[in-house]
């Protein structure tokens, strides 16, 4: 547990101190700057084609299982019919035992997403972020109605906390909503922190 957030430390380390030039990074064709930062570290186009190779390779093996799963998701919620065309969606290939049109729709949706980059960086980046808040807001969807209703509806667990439950649950609606707020002041931090990044580089 300890080897891979030691390993990225470091990692981040030797990268930042690689930077010889900010705004290249910052104004980098598309959205992956970290080709921009693996130039200038390397110096040379072979040497940053092999480490962005390898960063291909990783994304390849982990997207692949991902999409797998985002399929077999949407199949499982047309199975219980929460999603239009639930008949189409719910159906499986019995010889490949994969649910085909619930795989290839997200296919579909995923390229869409990723010619998104093509059109505009910007609207990329922040769709992207936008994962975030939305990925904690679905967490307070859960947890606030549980709460409100007096935890009553849904069966308690191995790790049921009793009272300090409400706390607990609180406590989590409560961070939630605060870090969504403050994210959405990240770009303008992130810009003052880059510009002013930039003016001690080149003080």
């Amino acid at each position: 547990m300890l080897t891979n957030p030691t390993a990225a430390f470091c990692f981040g380390i030797a990268l930042f101190y690689s930077i010889s030039d900010l705004d290249a990074v910052l104004n980098s064709n598309g959205s992956f700057p970290l080709a921009a930062i693996y130039a200038q570290a390397t110096g040379t186009k072979g040497g940053t084609f092999c480490l962005l190779f390898i960063v291909l390779l990783s994304l390849l093996i982990c997207l692949v299982g991902t999409l797998l799963t985002c399929g077999r998701i949407w199949w499982a919620l047309a199975r219980d019919q929460a999603t239009p065309f639930s008949h189409l969606f719910s159906s499986v290939n019995e010889s490949l035992s994969c649910p085909i049109p619930a795989t290839l729709l997200c296919v579909v949706i995923s390229l869409g997403l990723g010619a998104i980059s093509l059109g505009s960086k910007t609207a990329f980046t922040d769709l992207a972020g936008s994962f975030i808040i939305l990925t904690s807001t679905s967490y307070v969807l859960a947890i606030a109605p549980n709460l409100l209703t007096g935890r009553k509806n849904v069966p308690k667990g191995p790790f049921h906390m009793g009272s300090a439950g409400f706390v607990m649950n609180g406590a989590a609606v409560l961070l939630i909503i605060f870090f969504n707020i403050m994210y959405c002041f990240r770009k303008f931090s992130s810009f003052q922190f880059y510009a002013g990044s930039s003016l001690l580089i080149k003080i």
